[in-house]
């Protein structure tokens, strides 16, 4: 008869603990994001993935249309 690590409760308490420190380690990096304006500029998050290049806080479009250059392809 063999004995399991689950029958003493020691599996539980290890899970209870590794929870507990994943808990800990994401509020911390979240915290971390919050404090270091992580999640300011979403605007510019939500273009990155229709521009190649980042964009400028400056309007230097040159063709005087006013998408902001989406859906044009640069490069």
């Amino acid at each position: 008869m063999s004995h399991s690590p689950a029958d003493n409760g020691t599996f539980i308490i290890i899970w209870i603990g590794f929870t507990v420190l994943m808990v800990v380690g994401i509020s911390l990096v979240f915290l971390w994001g919050v404090r270091n304006r992580q999640f300011e500029n979403q605007d510019r998050a939500r273009h990155l993935p229709l521009w190649s290049g980042i964009p400028d806080d400056e309007d230097d479009d040159d063709d005087g249309d006013s998408d902001g250059g989406v859906g044009r392809r640069r490069g």
